[in-house]
């Protein structure tokens, strides 16, 4: 676990979001947030180097946002009506194709 946490901070450690903070970052900071649940995660990662050996500190921070679980259920909605009347338009578009080229062979 602690290998692959190594090389998501050092993934954030060369984003170009990093770069475009204002005042620029020191190189051994790292930042992120993201969504998790109905919460905002402000998470900062420090690298330490000492002996030949990589080390580092994280500090996290976790904001509840009551609306945002209502927002992901609503979203999830939508996206599966989209699917279905996705799925329609396919089958009525599959419809008249057959319909066609059954009119299609009839005449001849």
């Amino acid at each position: 676990m602690k290998f692959f946490l190594h090389h998501i901070i050092i993934y954030i450690l060369f984003l170009v979001a990093q770069k475009t903070l204002t005042p620029s970052l020191p190189s051994d900071l790292a930042v992120s947030f993201y969504l998790q649940a109905h919460k905002l995660i402000f998470a900062v990662y420090h690298l330490t180097q000492a002996g030949g050996t990589v080390k580092f500190e994280t500090l996290q921070s976790e904001s509840p946002v009551t609306w945002l679980n209502e927002v992901l259920v609503l979203l999830s909605v939508a996206l599966h009506r989209a699917q279905q009347l996705r799925d329609k338009v396919r089958d009525l578009c599959l419809f008249f194709y057959i319909t066609n080229a059954m009119n299609i062979f009839l005449i001849f």
